[in-house]
């Protein structure tokens, strides 16, 4: 095998390493998608004197927007296996459009072109059960999206590997023109990215489950994951040699400890890709903890949503009771220090990576899983306290 078939080799070796954690992160956005969407789905149910007609499986929206769903009704009760057949799908669309977009124009191509057709199969039975044809146009634009970024990801590879290849033939290092042109179309690439598996994911599954995007819970968590993307998309776009790199989970003894003098110069020394996994990372779990506390304290509905309706349009509700809330108000509480226990191993990894990079392939290869597993962890646990506080304020 030469060389050029080596460097292609590592390369499709590499994107299946990045392309398992883009399928984590995009399917934490799409469940928190839907998780916001479970308060809002049974609008004015708390109280109001609106009536609630229950909403048929198939043609949801049809029959919610013909006329026989009046003035004197309110938002139509949908029953959970309809949001749950929903999320599902949703879910199963948004995996297929993922490993599509993140393989591109690789060799996987029937791949590629399977998860295409099994997420146009997803849609269409979303579309099935809410006849809302607006739904299709937001999935088809985040199929557009990601063939977006494919072409964009395969041009900067592309033109990376030219641009190397003409440096060996003329020893030179290329042009800083080309270079600065090829670093901004790998910010260009890396942004979209953080947008298709950190941001989208979570409004189109909200808008497929609830037909609406909410500003204080769908928006809000579609930003707050951006930023946990944007670090994501920097750790697995780290340049360390995968030779020796095993594929067991790592676990906390994956980040070593570290002098505090070798901690500082690793810092200093790789400060600005320190602070693009730290800094995100950071506010995330600022913003959301903040939030997440404040929807806590201000007092916890009895959550007695109505899940059907009579004949006569009267509301047929389901409390949980006082146990179910007690521990859920436990975990809004506790879920977050523990989110900022792993954003901390976070760093930690990512520093111990860096500082092992030149010394150990196969140690730094560890500290880079164990960063990743720690930051996906971070996400799910800061996500989740959010959902909780967010259906329960």
């Amino acid at each position: 095998m030469n060389t050029s078939d080596r460097q292609i080799t590592e390369t499709d070796r590499n994107r299946e390493l990045g392309l398992i954690p883009a399928m984590v992160m995009a399917i934490i956005a799409a469940l928190s998608g839907a998780g916001v969407s479970f308060a809002p789905l049974y609008e004015r149910i708390w109280g109001g004197m609106m009536l609630h007609p229950n909403c048929p499986t198939i043609g949801r929206m049809t029959y919610y927007l013909s006329g026989q769903a009046t003035g004197d009704y309110g938002a139509c009760v949908t029953s959970p296996l309809w949001f749950l057949a929903v999320t599902a799908l949703s879910v199963v669309a948004i995996i297929c459009l993922t490993v599509a977009g993140v393989q591109g124009f690789a060799r996987h191509r029937l791949r590629t072109v399977i998860c295409v057709f099994l997420a146009a199969v997803a849609v269409a039975f979303i579309l099935v059960l809410s006849a809302n044809t607006k739904i299709v146009m937001l999935w088809a634009i985040h199929a557009a999206t990601w063939l977006v970024y494919a072409i964009l990801a395969a041009y900067s590879r592309n033109s990376t590997s030219i641009q190397q290849h003409i440096a060996d033939l003329t020893n030179l290092t290329g042009s800083d023109k080309s270079a600065s042109e090829r670093g901004g179309w790998s910010l260009v690439t890396r942004l979209l990215l953080v947008w298709q598996i950190g941001v989208m994911p979570v409004l189109v599954t909200e808008y497929s489950v609830s037909d609406e995007v909410n500003s204080t819970g769908g928006v809000t968590i579609a930003c707050g994951l951006g930023l946990a993307a944007y670090a994501l998309v920097h750790l697995i776009s780290i340049d360390i040699p995968r030779d020796n790199v095993g594929s067991a989970l790592p676990t906390i003894r994956d980040i070593r400890p570290v002098s505090v003098h070798k901690l500082f110069r690793v810092i200093s020394i790789n400060a600005s890709a320190v602070s693009h996994v730290s800094v995100p990372l950071g506010l995330f779990w600022a913003v959301i903890t903040f939030l997440t506390y404040s929807y806590g304290t201000g007092g916890h509905t009895d959550f007695c949503p109505a899940l059907a309706a009579t004949n006569n349009a009267g509301l047929i509700a389901v409390c949980t009771g006082s146990g179910p809330l007690i521990v859920l108000a436990v975990l809004l509480y506790v879920l977050p220090i523990f989110s900022l226990v792993s954003a901390i191993a976070t760093v930690m990894a990512t520093t111990g990576s860096m500082s092992n990079s030149h010394d150990s392939a196969s140690s730094a290869g560890f500290q880079n899983k164990a960063a990743i597993f720690y930051l996906l962890l971070t996400a799910v646990l800061s996500a989740t306290a959010f959902i909780i506080a967010f259906t329960l304020a």
